[in-house]
């Protein structure tokens, strides 16, 4: 298979958690790979910036400073980022511009979950977050899998219009509007 035959998997269950001030993204995702493989891709630089917007300057392993540098052509093109927690192999917190990510894994019979809290300061960003966050683990299960991009996934920024990014947007903007209406 090749980035050109990518097609984006069955949209996933999500939710989200809204107040005043901040929307809180959950995105659950399972993995036929250890804990341990999904640490490493989540975590480590040179794995990052493979399916992720955006490139680390250094490995998530530890708390304190970083530097966020954007792949996807958005602006700014740079966020003074900080790891607030870390406990290695299991959680990682850091901070991207305005939003916090929390990515929380845990092994499973068959392999491990995923899940990513993303907040983001308005809600309107949480359907645009849902369909990228879900195309980047797309390409990080394919990128386990042994499949080779290159040094950057193309399916970041305006690219990810070709690859079916809008159709799971609209799904999400559905999802999410039916759960608020149910109060979940």
């Amino acid at each position: 298979m090749s980035i050109a035959n990518y097609r984006p998997t069955a949209p996933v269950g999500i939710s989200c958690d809204s107040d005043n001030e901040s929307s809180t993204l959950h995105f659950e995702r399972e993995f036929a790979h250890t804990s341990e493989e999904v640490w490493k891709v989540i975590t480590e630089a040179r794995q990052v910036q493979r399916w992720s917007p955006y490139s680390l300057d250094r490995d998530l392993t530890v708390e304190g400073p970083l530097v966020i540098t954007m792949n996807d052509g958005s602006e700014p093109g740079q966020y003074e980022s900080t790891v607030n927690r870390m406990n290695s192999g299991k959680l990682v917190e850091y901070t991207w511009g305005e939003s916090l990510l929390v990515w929380e894994i845990e092994a499973t019979d068959s392999g491990s979950r995923l899940t990513l809290h993303h907040t983001v300061p308005n809600q309107e960003w949480v359907t645009s977050a849902a369909a990228g966050w879900h195309m980047c683990m797309d390409v990080a299960e394919l990128i386990m899998n042994g499949m080779d991009f290159g040094e950057l996934a193309p399916i970041v920024g305006a690219a990810a219009m070709d690859y079916g990014w809008q159709r799971l947007a609209d799904h999400y903007k559905v999802v999410l509007a039916e759960k608020a209406e149910q109060g979940q």
